[in-house]
């Protein structure tokens, strides 16, 4: 994201910064970006930000990998928080989490729009 950048001062100040504050900033920026993404998805305020962010990339067919890195988190947090999702959103054991998340935010985009 911070590629992207177009703003003279922002690319010469991020050219100062170490590759590791570059990646930090990157997962900064990305993360704002998720969470932004999450509130426009209509996905439960009840949720934590983290957990709207790792709800919104899952809806996006990222794996739990991806949204780690992605998060700059363990791939054990985005485990544990997609159990706390299912919990929250009641969704039964026997269905596949990820499946189901995805619906349920296709499902909040879709009454937004009517």
């Amino acid at each position: 994201m911070i590629a992207t950048a177009t703003d003279p001062d922002v690319r010469a100040a991020v050219g100062r910064l170490s590759p590791r504050q570059r990646q930090l900033l990157d997962g900064v920026l990305r993360g704002l970006s998720a969470l932004d993404a999450g509130a426009e998805l209509g996905i439960p305020q009840s949720t934590a930000a983290r957990e709207r962010e790792i709800a919104a990339a899952i809806a996006e067919g990222l794996s739990n990998r991806a949204i780690a890195e992605r998060l700059c988190m363990s791939e054990s947090t985005v485990k544990n928080a997609i159990s706390v999702i299912r919990v929250k959103l009641r969704i039964p054991y026997d269905h596949n989490i990820r499946v189901m998340i995805a619906r349920w935010v296709w499902d909040q985009q879709q009454g937004q729009e009517r």
